[in-house]
């Protein structure tokens, strides 16, 4: 198995990218951002508190277990604990201790870290269109510090795809022994 993370700042084309690598990597298991429909289905946008974040946190972990159990060929994580642990920092000024183990503890095979080169996209969810490229900065500091492998997604369209997919099928030849 081989697992992807994909992880940045608010609108850096993280879902769009995992949707395309779940159906070029097809069989896979994509495991989508627990956060948006959980905050869209209780009305959170802009309301939410701390104690919501953690619970989305534990969620999201859960459903990164759950889907890694079934040993798919490839699992894409849609988010991970990163994105919660900077959210959380950032919002609260804050750590949860739980947020940050499981970050530390994490084991994917690769991080794809989106740069926020795309055009922001206006959402309700969406909080910081003008703090993406310090965000971004915070997110690439937290992998280097914990020494998680990843490579940063950069450009537009088919090239972000393109940039992602090579380094995917890198790994899948190392782990053939190609």
């Amino acid at each position: 198995m081989i697992s992807l993370a994909i992880t940045g700042p608010e609108s850096s084309g993280k879902t769009q990218l995992a949707e395309e690598l779940a159906v070029i990597f097809s069989p896979s298991v994509l495991v989508e951002e627990f956060a948006r429909s959980y905050m869209t289905e209780h009305h959170l946008a802009g309301r939410y508190q701390y104690n919501d974040v953690v619970f989305i946190a534990d969620q999201q972990w859960k459903q990164t277990v759950l889907a890694g159990a079934s040993l798919p060929e490839v699992l894409i994580c849609d988010t991970e604990q990163l994105v919660m642990l900077i959210w959380i920092r950032e919002v609260f000024g804050r750590e949860d201790e739980a947020i940050k183990t499981r970050f530390v503890e994490e084991s994917f095979d690769l991080y794809l870290l989106c740069a926020p080169d795309v055009p922001w996209e206006p959402d309700p969810l969406r909080e910081n269109e003008y703090d993406r490229d310090r965000l971004f900065r915070i997110f690439e500091s937290e992998l280097q510090r914990t020494d998680k492998k990843y490579i940063v997604i950069t450009g537009t369209g088919d090239a972000r795809t393109r940039l992602a997919v090579a380094a995917i099928e890198k790994i899948q030849k190392s782990d053939s022994g190609a």
